[in-house]
């Protein structure tokens, strides 16, 4: 993939300043997503450009000026098989989930440009990744059927945030499991009343899903990972025959109001090309209706919305580059 020397100067798009490091990364990003793309490609897997991406593709050709992540989607039955694929997936590219990793806190993949397992600073990646010294992750969603039933959609989406807040408390260590007994972990909150931070309400829920689910899952060193795989379970546990509409399920745990990301499954059903920056990408063929769910009937028109994680991403390995003494960057 090659860019011309301008694309990596300052620019400013609608407004807003994009900084040459944000540039290099953006590079980093695009020739991961072509490396993707190309590998689902060859293994006849769809994918497609969602939310801020595709809105992104759509409206602006390219990234949102203020954005600085890349969103995809993907059936379940395609994601799984890209999951069966990981270990083929050519270097130096890593697919990071919880199927290809020990430890790993989303319930989506990301596609990272690099197989090392901490950030420091890299040569490789400056030399391959046009400048750009970060790790960078394409976050890939998978799309499950919501049954159509209205009694069985609600105990799966109760079994299914059960899931996600128990596997929470421990990723982010709320709740540790030491010696098989269950105690506060380092980040507790004082109050019981926040999360589901005290040992004995974390107890409580996780008999419960135990109880709901069939399953016996020691309190041991891989609870969290077995919570997250099947809490995965109960995301696909439908198919087309049980419902007509699809969702990102962790979506539903985090989102007061999911309603935007729920979507009909016939989006899926076919796609187009739309150019985004210099490359092509797969968007659904009714995107129109998709960015209307997600970002209602005025979605052309542009709006700086807070991001969901602290922009710029890279901040932090800025910072960790800073302290390792490569300032250049800064």
């Amino acid at each position: 993939m090659t860019f011309d020397a301008d694309f990596f100067k300052d620019e400013e798009r609608e407004g807003f300043l994009v900084p040459s490091l944000m540039k290099k990364t953006w590079a980093a990003e695009l020739k991961t997503l072509q490396a993707l793309l190309d590998f689902c490609r060859q293994h006849d897997l769809r994918i497609y450009a969602d939310f801020g991406t595709l809105l992104g593709a759509i409206r602006h050709k390219g990234f949102i000026p203020w954005d600085d992540d890349l969103d995809l989607s993907m059936p379940r039955k395609d994601y799984m098989k890209l999951i069966e694929l990981a270990d083929t997936f050519p270097a130096p590219y890593r697919i990071k989930s919880i199927y290809t990793m020990e430890r790993f806190s989303q319930f989506h993949i990301v596609l990272s440009n690099s197989k090392r397992e901490r950030f420091t600073y890299a040569p490789e990646l400056i030399r391959d990744f046009y400048g750009c010294p970060f790790f960078i992750g394409i976050d890939i969603t998978p799309m499950d059927y919501i049954p159509r039933d209205p009694q069985i959609r609600r105990m799966q989406q109760i079994l299914y945030k059960i899931g996600y807040q128990l596997s929470t408390d421990l990723s982010r260590d709320y709740i540790r499991i030491e010696d098989g007994r269950i105690t506060e972990g380092a980040h507790a909150v004082s109050s019981p009343s926040q999360s589901i931070d005290s040992p004995e309400e974390f107890q409580r829920l996780l008999q419960s899903f135990e109880k709901y689910t069939g399953a016996t899952l020691p309190l041991d060193g891989q609870l969290q990972k077995n919570v997250m795989l099947l809490t995965d379970r109960i995301a696909m546990r439908f198919g087309p025959q049980d419902g007509d509409e699809i969702n990102y399920y962790a979506r539903m745990a985090y989102w007061e109001d999911a309603t935007p990301s729920i979507r009909p499954a016939s989006l899926e059903d076919e796609f187009l090309s739309v150019p985004f920056e210099n490359l092509m990408i797969p968007v659904p063929k009714d995107y129109e209706k998709l960015l209307s769910l997600q970002y209602g009937s005025d979605w052309r028109t542009p709006v700086r919305e807070e991001s969901l994680h602290d922009y710029p991403f890279y901040q932090t390995q800025l910072e960790l580059l800073s302290m390792e003494g490569h300032t250049e960057f800064s």
